[in-house]
């Protein structure tokens, strides 16, 4: 059962699968990374934009203040010398945990404005055990209980990355009698694009449901722009393969342009006459 094994997950495992992710991209948190240096954008402890920190480092500057959950002005989990504004603090009660979360912006004066999901397991003497964070130049919504029994408890925080393409950003975390594990979502788009046909892709840019474990996505032909996909949409199923999400089955609806991609701009102050 989940509960009983609450008491057993020493903190060195748990940081040891921590998913930190920075712009989409996931890394692992490995308890003896501190040497590892990130190649990728994130804000550092000292405050610097894509600094030279590891993911170790931004790990243990996390630190938490259960005793004031909810609070008025409540304080950044992450202990950085960027500008930290909390845009949310909050709980989710699952049945065997509680499990905190808050969702931050960073502004780092020499770089793009972040965005930074952290997450705790609450445990029963009302300490706070660090089980995911991520940070992505995109955006990030609240975390969703996706599934909570006695088997799995599963957490999606849904992230989308900046720019033209959208790329996924999510993060997914995974609890069972093994404890607190990343989900692996990195296989699921590569899969779907060796199922469609020659010249059609999709850019990991899907939303993920994963109440429902599917998703939509619109469909690039070779010749497209990051903006503008012609080649059509595909429905995606998924199921978990132990600590993977892949692709269980896909149905397309291609469509074919008949000219090229027209803009057209409502004019303010017209009428819909």
């Amino acid at each position: 059962m989940i509960r009983s094994a609450l008491t057993r997950v020493a903190v060195a495992a748990i940081v040891a699968v921590i998913p930190l992710q920075a712009s989409g991209e996931i890394l692992a948190a490995e308890a003896h990374a501190n040497s590892t240096r990130l190649k990728v954008a994130n804000v550092c402890p000292d405050g610097r934009y894509e600094g030279n920190c590891s993911s170790t480092e931004i790990l243990q500057a996390i630190a938490f203040a259960p005793d004031k959950l909810p609070a008025p002005e409540p304080r950044c989990f992450y202990r950085t010398q960027a500008r930290c504004h909390v845009i949310a603090t909050g709980r989710i009660q699952a049945t065997a945990m509680t499990v905190v979360w808050q969702h931050m912006t960073l502004s780092p004066p020499d770089g793009p404005i972040m965005e930074m999901m952290v997450l705790g397991e609450q445990t029963e003497t009302h300490d706070v055990k660090l089980i995911g964070a991520s940070q992505v130049d995109g955006y990030f919504s609240p975390p969703d209980l996706v599934a909570d029994d006695e088997n799995l408890l599963l957490i999606h925080v849904p992230g989308v990355r900046a720019g033209s393409g959208a790329g996924n950003a999510d993060l997914v975390l995974k609890y069972t009698d093994d404890g607190w594990q990343g989900v692996d979502l990195s296989y699921w788009a590569e899969q779907v694009n060796t199922l469609l046909p020659q010249g059609l892709s999709i850019h990991n840019s899907a939303r993920l449901d994963l109440r429902e474990m599917h998703a939509s996505s619109p469909v690039w032909r070779d010749s497209d722009g990051n903006c503008c996909a012609t080649g059509g949409t595909v429905q995606i199923d998924f199921t978990l393969d132990g600590n993977v999400l892949i692709a269980s089955r896909i149905a397309l609806s291609e469509t074919t342009p008949t000219g090229p991609t027209r803009y057209i701009e409502a004019k303010p102050g017209a009428d819909s006459q």
